[in-house]
């Protein structure tokens, strides 16, 4: 079981590569998402770098699309990662 939250890129910058740009993306996201449950759930262990995933393409205007997922952890109910999700 997972969370998915659904992510569109609004503007580029034409001198750095898609690429680059999610290698970065998911650096932020993973500090975000973990500074979101710290929000509301301080006691809970952080988001591993492997529990939040990233799947996505590039449209026609070469903007990204995706998906953010956070996966079920053991020994975390799966209502307090929803509400990290929602916030």
């Amino acid at each position: 079981m997972s969370l998915c939250i659904r992510v569109k890129q609004i503007r580029t910058d034409p001198t750095t590569s898609s690429l680059h740009e999610v290698a970065r993306l998911m650096e932020i996201l993973h500090g975000f998402i973990n500074k979101i449950q710290w929000q509301h759930s301080p006691e809970l262990r952080s988001f591993a770098v492997n529990e939040v995933n990233l799947t996505g393409y590039t449209d026609e205007h070469n903007m990204l699309q995706a998906m953010i997922i956070l996966k079920k952890r053991q020994g975390v109910e799966i209502e307090l990662s929803q509400i990290t999700g929602l916030l």
